[in-house]
């Protein structure tokens, strides 16, 4: 049987028409390319479900404050690395060193930095 939800625990439906605008949104600058921030996402992360890491972006958006969008993010995308990516170029490398890794962590945190950002102004403009 259905778990059954009291009316008062339902959103508004402004809220999901809101939801729904900020998916399709989203959507259209990664698949235009409005960006290079887009592309340089593209490049980094596993897309093959493109419509769930909007969603999860989207979620970080709204329960998330400001201040806490850039780690959200970060911790979003090292799920969606491109693993193989990454050993090729460890390979390529033979010796990846611990300011490879920092490098590449910095790196990753101001693309998530640069995505959010882009991300709200398309949200909020």
């Amino acid at each position: 049987m259905p778990e059954l939800v009291e009316v008062n625990e339902l959103e508004h439906i402004e809220v999901l028409f809101e939801f729904l605008q900020r998916l399709e949104s989203a959507n259209h600058a990664f698949s235009a390319d409005v960006d290079p921030v887009f592309s340089r996402v593209k490049d980094r992360l596993v897309m093959d479900n493109l419509t769930n890491i909007i969603a999860q972006l989207e979620w970080i958006y709204r329960t998330k404050k400001n201040y806490e969008w850039r780690a959200a993010t970060k911790s979003l995308f090292v799920t969606y690395l491109d693993d193989d990516k990454e050993e090729l170029a460890s390979n390529l490398m033979a010796n990846v060193r611990e300011d490879d890794v920092q490098n590449r962590d910095v790196e990753l945190s101001e693309l998530a930095e640069d995505l959010i950002n882009k991300l709200v102004e398309i949200w909020e403009g």
